[in-house]
């Protein structure tokens, strides 16, 4: 997944609210571990890379991003989706915005205290009907970020194994634990069903 640090962040940060050093602590752990990307403005970049509350390793991770500022930037232009991290959601959770090429592109919006809540930023689940399938997955995945020109990043996700009519039951205990995000894919689809 993306994830966009929004510059209101910093002002969290400057403010010394625990719940934003945790929630961009966390952010920068996992993509250490290469569990997705995190992107911002340089001048954000520049800013988390100089937090005195963050440890030498999370103000190593956002040293490292700003560096690679401008290539990661490049990415948001080639997906539809992507998470912006922000303080709190001031009107809709959802933005959707009209990109130049006429493709329409989804933003997501989720609280600091959302972000340090949860473990939203670990691996997502992968849930498919067998380990093949996963397999399978993983492998157009890999192709779509070497088109895409997606560098440093690793495609990491946890296989969750649903065999067709518990696929429902499996999605739903996922949804309920509220933790981490899920990807569910099914080659049907009963209609009434989660």
């Amino acid at each position: 997944m993306i994830f966009m640090i929004d510059e209101s962040c910093l002002t969290a940060l400057d403010k010394g609210e625990k719940t934003a050093v945790n929630a961009l602590s966390q952010l920068a752990f996992h993509r250490k571990k290469s569990r997705n990307l995190v992107m911002a403005k340089k001048k954000v970049l520049e800013h988390l890379m100089h937090v005195a509350s963050f440890s030498e390793a999370t103000r190593t991770v956002y040293k490292t991003l700003f560096h690679r500022a401008s290539e990661n930037r490049i990415y948001l232009d080639a997906v539809k989706q992507y998470i912006l991290v922000v303080p709190e959601i001031e009107n809709e959770r959802v933005i959707k915005k009209e990109l130049p090429d006429n493709r329409q592109q989804t933003i997501y919006q989720l609280t600091l205290s959302e972000l340090a809540q949860s473990d939203i930023t670990d691996r997502v689940n992968m849930l498919t009907e067998n380990i093949e399938d996963s397999g399978f997955y993983k492998m157009i995945g890999k192709f779509y970020g070497r088109t895409c020109s997606i560098k440093n990043c690793i495609l990491d996700f946890e296989k969750r194994m649903g065999g067709g009519s518990t696929t429902v039951k499996v999605f739903e205990d996922i949804l309920k634990e509220k933790q981490r995000l899920c990807l569910c894919i099914v080659d049907s689809f009963i209609s009434g069903s989660a």
